[in-house]
This record gives C-alpha cells, sequence and structure tokens, in this order.
C-alpha cells in the first residue's frame, strides 16, 4: 500500500482529508512480503488515520525493510496497530512532521520499533515495544507520553 498527496483521496479511503474528517485506513491484515514494506505513505498534508490493523513481515529489499514508513509526511495519526516481524523498523518516519504514534504493539522487528529520522513535532503515547526500541536521528521536539517497553523476550503486561 504505497500513498502519496494526490493518490491517498483515489484509493477510496473514507474522509476528505481534511483536519475535521480525515482519510480513515483501519481495519486490514497487511503481509509485507517481498514488498519492501507493509504500509508507505509519502508527501502528504492530508489528515490521516491508519489504525487497527495488523502490519507484518515487511521484507523483500536490499535496504531496511519498514511495517510502517511515513515519509515527508505531516498530520498523519497511527494508532492501536500491531506491527511485527519486518525485516527493518516497524515504524520509519522520515523528514516528516506533527504526527502521532498512539496506543501500537510494536515486537520483534529487526531493526527497531520506532525509528524516526530528520523529524519534528511528533507525539508518541502509550506505544508498547518488545526486543527492539526507538532510535531518534536529527530530530527535535517530539513529545514522548506512556512509552512502554517490554524485557527483551516478553511479551506479556
Amino acid at each position: 500500500m504505497r500513498s502519496s498527496l494526490t493518490k491517498l483521496g483515489e484509493e477510496g479511503w473514507p474522509g476528505d482529508g481534511s483536519e475535521d474528517d480525515p482519510y480513515i485506513i483501519q481495519g486490514y491484515k497487511i503481509d509485507g512480503e517481498n514488498q519492501g514494506y507493509g504500509v508507505s505513505i509519502r508527501d502528504t498534508e492530508s489528515f490521516f488515520i491508519l489504525r487497527d490493523c495488523y502490519i507484518f513481515n515487511a521484507s523483500g529489499y536490499p535496504y531496511p525493510t519498514h511495517g510502517v514508513e511515513l515519509h515527508g509526511v505531516r498530520y498523519g495519526v497511527i494508532e492501536n496497530n500491531t506491527i511485527a516481524y519486518n525485516e527493518g523498523d516497524g515504524i520509519y518516519l522520515r523528514e516528516s512532521d506533527s504526527n502521532k504514534l498512539v496506543d501500537n504493539e510494536l515486537f520483534d522487528n529487526g531493526r527497531s520499533s520506532i525509528r524516526i529520522v530528520m523529524s519534528k513535532n511528533h507525539t508518541l503515547t502509550g506505544n508498547r515495544m518488545v526486543n527492539n526500541g526507538i532510535v531518534i536521528r536529527g530530530d527535535i521536539f517530539h513529545r514522548i507520553l506512556r512509552l512502554i517497553k517490554y524485557r527483551t523476550g516478553t511479551r506479556t503486561r
């Protein structure tokens, strides 16, 4: 699933991409095997919510792969998803601004649960991680609230 500013509206998601009526991407099981990503959204300032999805197994490229990739994105919400078993990062944000990562469960991803690169003003709240952590590079002004990291090798609360 790869979308850009012009394509988000063409994908048929409910909503119009405004702050009052964001696009809703919800309830999918997404296997990223041999795709390089599970969900990739690029170059948009449209408001959207990705929620209640199971995103797993992103693989298949010589460079790191990601469960969810936001590149050049503002105003996205990644909420209440299970993101697991990806070769690279669970969630990867690059050159993005003002996104929210809320109540996601991330486990057994190859590099990190969440990787933020050259981005700013993200809010992370209540994300649960097993066997991976967060990597932040070249970034400023992030709010991290109620971050939960389980011990390596456990997934119980």
